[in-house]
């Protein structure tokens, strides 16, 4: 199948699963890797108090941060 015939009949709302491998599908660069920071108690702290306020943990709110900072 063409690129044009593909984008098509995905626009088009029909299904392309049969012009798909799913067995080969990866995400690219999703890896995680442990990466560790030292930060003071009250940086901590804070962080732990903006996690609660929007309903996250610690982690998550971090990764966002970066990710944010990085894009």
């Amino acid at each position: 199948m063409k690129a044009a015939d593909f984008d098509k009949a995905f626009d088009d709302g029909e299904s392309i699963d049969a012009s798909i491998d799913w067995s080969t599908l990866r995400r690219p660069n999703l890896e995680s890797r442990r990466l560790e920071i030292e930060l003071t108690s009250r940086m901590a702290e804070d962080v732990d108090r903006h996690a609660r306020r929007m309903g996250l943990t610690p982690q998550a709110l971090i990764q966002k941060w970066v990710a944010e900072k990085l894009s």
